[in-house]
């Protein structure tokens, strides 16, 4: 029973890890493919007659909910999504655009009109790109650098609506990490960021878990234009399989918590029945002889008729196989049937003085006459007498076992049970009864 309950619970315990890791992949994986077939999307469109087409970066349509590119010299050429952050920390194009509007051509040829304030805790610039396309473009940039504020947290907080049409803006934090953006503003990733956004495969941003895929955008000859990045965010499937897995963690411990409870009842239970039918010495002259309590002068020798009886073996052998059928028992050796002591004495004589020796005659006797396969139920001990001193008794204790013993004697087998402190033999009939009663294994 007790491997039964621990087989179940590895089995269920292994079940629930495959199983989830199984729902992870697949959640996973799902999400990683679409993000990659996007990114594949984007990177297709933005490239046409073998180089990076700004017009079509500004006006293509993509299915895509975000997305970001970012040039192979570092430059970012578009962000649109909820966390520019992904991209890395950024620098500005130019120091100069804290004094006053400047002009900036871009690698890709770009011109834009830039000017950038200092925050508490951070930067703001705002940009417009083909400023000659509008009236008064520096005035327009310091308007709308005016509604950030002062403050990063009032940057990052502003909507999108107030600011005017034309301008593109980033708000980056003292680090320059990317806290709030819109638009292709000419910011430049910092060394060693796009090789880690390659290898990037999962991010955390703003509590939020993305799966973060990514294609590079290639001409012709496939040399390398751009990197485009789409995230895909799985914070709703985590926390579902987190839940998942607490729950089987749960469903888990509870069935080892059963099997462990199985466990310490079966030996609680096994040291209740051992106390039961293998007191101590002292306790069983206390007792008598009883239905697991059986006193024995001798193994071997008469010392009445001074040789070796064989019939004391058999006396012996017919109490070890009545314990086996019922339930266990304690025989001493050495202690006579009134509890008074008897000692071994005699037998070690028999041994050449041997207890070793002793042990294995009488380990012999049980292999040979009941069977090899009860050993593992009997362990015998030799121990000194606590209640009288200088006397040595043998301790022959019978576990309980659930299989059927017999005596074996020529071509005969006998079948012996305890009824009280006696050792009953029954006859073939009885014994199938008693057997099938007591669902013994045969």
């Amino acid at each position: 029973m007790i491997v039964s309950a621990a087989l179940f619970a590895f089995l269920f315990s292994a079940l629930a890890a495959a199983q989830f890791l199984f729902v992870r992949y697949q959640l996973f994986s799902t999400a990683w493919s679409d993000a990659a077939e996007s990114a594949t999307q984007v990177a297709d469109q933005i490239v046409t007659s073998n180089r990076l087409d700004m017009e079509a970066v500004r006006n293509a349509f993509f299915p895509v909910r975000e997305w970001y590119v970012v040039g192979m010299n570092g430059t970012v050429i578009d962000l649109e999504g909820t966390y520019p952050g992904i991209v890395g920390s950024v620098t500005l194009p130019l120091e100069t655009v804290f004094r006053a509007p400047q002009t900036y051509i871009s690698a890709y040829g770009e011109t834009w009109r830039l000017f950038a304030k200092k925050l508490n805790g951070g930067t703001v610039i705002v940009g417009i790109s083909g400023p000659s396309d509008f009236a008064d473009p520096d005035a327009k940039l310091l308007a709308n650098a005016a509604k950030f504020g002062s403050t990063l947290d009032g940057a990052v907080q502003v909507n999108p609506k107030k600011v005017d049409d034309m301008i593109e803006y980033a708000v980056l934090d003292q680090e320059g990490n990317l806290r709030n953006a819109w638009g292709r503003l000419p910011l430049r990733t910092t060394p060693g960021s796009l090789s880690k956004l390659l290898a990037e495969r999962e991010v955390v941003l703003g509590g939020k878990h993305y799966i973060l895929a990514s294609k590079t955008a290639v001409d012709l000859t496939h040399k390398p234009l751009a990197v485009v990045l789409v995230p895909r965010e799985v914070t709703a499937e985590r926390n579902a399989l987190r839940s998942q897995m607490r729950f089987n963690v749960l469903v888990a411990a509870l069935a080892w918590v059963t099997v462990v409870s199985i466990i310490l009842g079966y030996f609680v239970r096994d040291e209740i029945r051992r106390q039961r039918t293998q007191p101590s010495l002292t306790e069983a002259r206390k007792q008598g002889e009883g239905q697991h309590v059986e006193f024995k002068r001798t193994l071997l020798w008469d010392r009445e008729r001074r040789y070796e009886d064989e019939k004391l073996r058999l006396k012996i052998l017919r109490a070890v196989v009545a314990f086996l059928n019922s339930g266990g028992g304690s025989l001493f050796i050495g202690v006579q049937d009134s509890g008074q002591p008897w000692g071994l004495e005699d037998d070690l004589k028999c041994c050449d003085g041997s207890e070793d020796k002793f042990h294995q005659r009488l380990r012999n006797l049980i292999a040979n006459s009941i069977g090899g396969e009860f050993s593992q139920y009997v362990m015998t001990r030799i121990f000194d007498d606590p209640d009288f001193a200088g006397c040595r008794v043998c301790l022959v204790a019978v576990d309980n076992c659930r299989r059927a013993a017999f005596l074996k004697s020529g071509a005969h087998s006998f079948f012996y049970v305890r009824s009280g402190p006696e050792t009953l033999e029954l006859d073939m009939q009885k014994a199938y009864v008693y057997i099938h009663e007591k669902r013994l294994q045969i």
